[in-house]
């Protein structure tokens, strides 16, 4: 099996599509690198979204609310859309604490440290770390709103804003003006 262990942003190419260096190391240790057309693989996405099986996003969205919901009240005694004051600004700082924490945890499943000549991805548990983030992200989504459209509307106004930061070379710097 195969596995991906470096990716490599390289910009745009002549032909105008963007690229990216990968290398690919097999388990007999036989190094592979190639490019790939990273908007080719966007369109492939668009392709995708239209397909038969193809789940809304804001319906994958409502499940997992639901879902997390049920795990708070069911286990926990929380209904973090009801909570006020305090007990909110509490919990708000526990799930962003424990958000974080588990953060840590996904990195220790990637050969994150330059300097370090190891190089491993470790996909399953990777995979199973994000679930943990996906929930204690879920539990801040959930103080607030329950409305999975509400969230995919600010997502997508986000991503807008964000996509424009880049097309105009966003600095990173703060907006005099408002701060942000």
């Amino acid at each position: 099996m195969a596995e991906v262990h470096r990716q490599h942003f390289i910009g745009d190419s002549p032909q105008g599509a963007f690229t990216a260096r990968v290398e690919i190391i097999h388990n007999n240790d036989d190094k592979q690198s190639d490019t790939y057309d990273l908007r080719r693989a966007l369109d492939r996405i668009e392709e995708w979204r239209p397909s038969v099986g193809y789940v809304q996003p804001a319906d994958i969205m409502r499940q997992v609310m639901a879902q997390q919901l049920e795990m708070q009240i069911g286990s926990f005694g929380i209904d973090p859309r009801f909570l006020h004051g305090k007990s909110r600004d509490d919990y708000v700082q526990a799930m962003a604490l424990a958000l974080v924490v588990e953060m840590g945890e996904v990195m220790q499943e990637v050969s994150w440290k330059p300097w370090a000549t190891g190089q491993w991805f470790h996909r399953e548990a990777y995979l199973e770390e994000l679930i943990d983030v996906l929930h204690f992200w879920m539990n801040l989504v959930l103080v607030a709103t329950d409305k999975p459209e509400e969230l995919l509307a600010a997502y997508q106004r986000k991503a807008e804003v964000n996509v424009k930061r880049q097309e105009t070379g966003y600095t990173g710097e703060k907006c005099p003006e408002c701060g942000r």
